[in-house]
């Protein structure tokens, strides 16, 4: 596996971006039956520093699954169900859909709003909290498709999910993050970058080149907070965006779910709700999103031809992230690269994510 990956690497990840290269920084790490395998090349910073198994990468939209992961331990506890609605705790939302239609994308929310263009784009932490409860107010007041009758990936929905989560469990998200998921299950880089409570930038891989934007390297890339603006001017910390990790944290917390869901141990999670979760009673009308995670579809899946859709869950993230779990192999396998740097109109990585995952099934199947 490692020759082929280096192979792989080799005439993929360099500083050509995009004209040649999908991204300037890779790291990989894969579970499988025979064990843990871990690669990362390319550059983390723009000195040059090498990119290694311990460098950071801004996670995106995997910080879904994991926020999910925190109301599935809500239900565990009965603090809520899967059929409560949203409108017990948010009184002006007008809409019957409940935590389950949230959870799948089918709450009739729209998909994404351009907040950042129409709030301040690099607020002070006082502002910040304070556009954190106005947009909430929007998605309360959003227009709705009906509910329960069509997925649609929402940002909105897992925003609206981390407000939630706040109120259940009486604290930030990011406290509820890190208490409930990276201290049980001993996760040493996985956090979100609190701006609204000063935190600092971390030292990460860079993002997108955006001048009108703050925390930037002398390339003038966002580096070290979240890349996604709806995230950043609500000071950092979301239910859709936010979380920075390495691939090696994220592969614990994949294959630590797996083992809920199969019994391996008692985890952090009860397999039963986990169980429900990733089963088609989760989906809607036959799409394709589960309760916080996805399945491979289309023609051309990122997860390649070597696992089996049946039994396959995970999610991508705009940065150039993805997880996947494939529940009869044993296998987790998450790829982490930084495609958005310089530009987000970089479209080389699914082509480079088949590459990878058909490698590694090729070699372990």
């Amino acid at each position: 596996m490692q020759n082929e990956i280096q192979s792989i690497a080799s005439r993929w990840i360099g500083e050509n971006v995009p004209d040649v290269h999908v991204a300037n920084a890779f790291q990989l790490s894969v579970k499988t039956d025979v064990g843990i395998f871990n690669y990362a090349s390319g550059v983390e910073d723009a000195k040059g520093k090498v990119c290694d198994q311990n460098t950071v990468f801004d996670t995106a939209s995997l910080t879904k699954p994991i926020v999910a992961t925190a109301a599935l331990i809500a239900i565990d506890r009965g603090l809520v169900k899967f059929d409560t609605k949203i409108s017990k705790t948010f009184e002006a939302f007008n809409g019957d859909a409940t935590l389950l239609d949230l959870l799948n994308h089918s709450s009739g929310l729209p998909a994404w709003d351009r907040f950042y263009e129409r709030y301040d784009l690099n607020p002070t932490q006082e502002v910040s909290s304070t556009y954190k409860t106005e947009i909430l107010d929007e998605i309360l007041k959003a227009e709705l498709r009906p509910s329960g009758e069509k997925s649609v990936y929402s940002d909105l929905g897992y925003i609206l999910l981390g407000h939630w989560l706040e109120k259940l469990f009486s604290k930030p998200l990011d406290d509820i993050i890190a208490d409930e998921i990276v201290a049980p299950l001993g996760l040493t880089s996985m956090r979100y970058v609190n701006l609204g409570k000063g935190d600092s930038p971390l030292k990460s891989v860079p993002t997108e080149v955006n001048k009108n934007r703050t925390h930037l390297n002398s390339l003038h890339a966002v580096t070290g907070v979240v890349h996604d603006e709806n995230c950043f001017i609500q000071g950092g910390v979301c239910g859709h965006a936010g979380l920075f990790s390495t691939a090696a944290d994220m592969l614990t917390f994949g294959e630590h779910i797996r083992c809920c869901l199969d019994e391996e141990l008692a985890g952090i999670v009860k397999p039963e709700t986990i169980g429900f979760a990733i089963s088609k009673k989760a989906t809607v009308n036959d799409g394709h999103y589960y309760a916080g995670w996805d399945m491979p579809s289309g023609e051309k899946t990122s997860a390649g031809d070597c696992f089996s859709p049946e039994h396959t869950f995970g999610h991508l993230g705009f940065t150039g992230t993805s997880i996947w779990i494939e529940r009869s192999k044993k296998w987790v396998v998450v790829l982490f690269t930084n495609r958005v740097f310089p530009t987000r109109e970089n479209k080389k990585i699914l082509p480079f994510r088949i590459a990878i995952h058909n490698a590694i099934g090729g070699e372990i199947k």
